[in-house]
């Protein structure tokens, strides 16, 4: 769940790619926050986002207005039917790993620069979910990235 400004910041940043990406759009709808509560119309996707396990690294002596690079761990869970589910996996593949790339990038309401979303994890992992829904296999499609983004100091 997102608790700092960094996290909302990479959120917002994502769920305005996911939202103009007419793929990932198409597949799953507009992009979710994870504080959505089921059920949903399937297939959905969530994000959540906190403190990555790289440090933060610091270009100058800490105060306001100095740089540094901050790290994320993202994860967004998509949810549907297998097949949707493998669709997912591959657009999680050509969109979000490695960005940015052709073109591709986030772009952040604070102003932060994005530096690298690299996955994590073995990402993307497709597997069955526990829950059903109408009588039906619900699947799940995790993907975890580390998103690297240089910021100022307020």
């Amino acid at each position: 769940m997102a608790t700092t400004a960094e996290d909302v910041d990479t959120l917002e940043a994502v769920k305005a790619y996911w939202d103009a990406n007419a793929d990932l759009q198409a597949l799953c709808g507009f992009f979710k926050s994870s504080l959505v509560k089921s059920p949903q119309a399937m297939p959905y996707a969530k994000g959540e986002c906190a403190k990555g396990e790289t440090p933060n690294v610091y270009m100058a002596e800490v105060k306001a207005g100095s740089g540094y690079v901050d790290y994320r761990h993202l994860t967004v869970t998509g949810y549907g039917t297998k097949e949707q589910m493998a669709q997912l996996a591959a657009l999680f593949r050509s969109k979000l790993n490695w960005l940015p790339r052709d073109g591709l990038t986030l772009t952040y309401p604070s102003g932060a620069t994005l530096m690298a979303v690299r996955p994590l994890n073995n990402t993307p992992a497709v597997e069955p979910d526990k829950t059903t829904k109408d009588a039906k296999d619900i699947w799940k499609c995790v993907g975890e990235w580390e998103v690297g983004s240089s910021r100022a100091v307020a």
